[in-house]
């Protein structure tokens, strides 16, 4: 009798922690994939291309490609993030190392420069707005642009790469608009919906 007496005990106070934690959480909601996905986009954009007034086209290109990559591959547009600017991450890296700090609520980045301007008065809009057109794109509210890869014009790496596929027949240019960067589609592959 008493070990049904100290199990039924037991098993009442379990439900009670499991209450109490479930009213004490009530309202409190996890960051949603999208959000996730589209705090990643955005801070690959910002490594790629910055925040200045003149990116917002590379930003549709480059959310666009981690997009359409990440649907072909069939994982997360975060995932997609990780694999394709791994880099944008890295919380050691040696230079511009405060984009791995960007944060999605818009606070000063962790090492954010002392010669840049100030961050809230400067910056802080232009991050919260490309998140913001990270979500669009990625809900599917915003058109994204077809591109699988993009690399940069005027870095020696990128466009032997882009130069080798498009030369052996396998990528093309593929316009994002007004663009720093230049974008590619792979010839023949079609994007899942």
């Amino acid at each position: 009798m008493e070990t049904i007496v100290n199990t039924t005990l037991r098993n009442v106070l379990i439900a009670s922690i499991i209450l109490s934690l479930s009213i004490l959480t009530m309202g409190s909601s996890p960051v949603s994939n999208i959000d996730r996905d589209a705090w990643a986009a955005a801070l690959v954009t910002v490594n790629e291309a910055g925040l200045g007034d003149n990116s917002v086209d590379d930003a549709r290109g480059i959310i666009s490609v981690l997009i359409n990559r990440a649907k072909l591959r069939g994982v997360s547009v975060h995932r997609m993030a990780r694999l394709y600017s791994g880099g944008a991450f890295r919380h050691d890296r040696p230079r511009r190392r405060w984009i791995a700090f960007l944060k999605p609520s818009g606070e000063e980045p962790r090492y954010w420069p002392k010669h840049y301007p100030d961050w809230d008065t400067h910056f802080k809009s232009r991050w919260l707005d490309r998140i913001e057109l990270a979500r669009q794109l990625i809900s599917g509210e915003l058109e994204t642009c077809g591109a699988h890869h993009w690399g940069a014009r005027n870095h020696p790496i990128d466009q032997a790469r882009a130069q080798r596929a498009i030369a052996d027949g396998r990528w093309e240019v593929y316009e994002c608009g007004d663009t720093m960067n230049e974008f590619y589609r792979v010839k023949g592959v079609r994007i899942p919906d």
